[in-house]
């Protein structure tokens, strides 16, 4: 989920020359956020899921997901000084919902 919406970010906002001249910094993003989620997953199923059941665990693994996601998308999302035109000033592509910051 990380990389797709990083990626469509970066194609709305012209960010990069084309799709190929991101993948392999997208590719080092799909990496680290597969590594670092999978850690999450592991210790929220084993230390959370062990001691409260699976509910609490799934919960808690699930909401780190979301916000390794949302924070890979709030540090990556337009490099800095990076002059994206069709965004508006803040580099924030169109279709991101207002209500979560980025």
């Amino acid at each position: 989920a990380g990389y797709v919406l990083l990626a469509r970010a970066w194609v709305s906002c012209d960010i990069g020359v084309n799709a190929a001249a991101n993948s392999f910094p997208l590719l080092l993003v799909f990496i680290g956020l597969t590594v670092v989620g999978t850690l999450w997953w592991g210790v929220a199923w084993g230390l959370v899921g062990g001691r409260y059941g699976v509910l609490p665990g799934l919960a808690c693994a699930v909401l780190g997901a979301l916000l390794l996601v949302w924070g890979a998308l709030a540090w990556l999302h337009a490099p800095d000084g990076y002059p994206a035109f069709s965004c508006p000033p803040d580099n924030v592509p169109p279709w991101w919902p207002e209500w979560v910051p980025l």
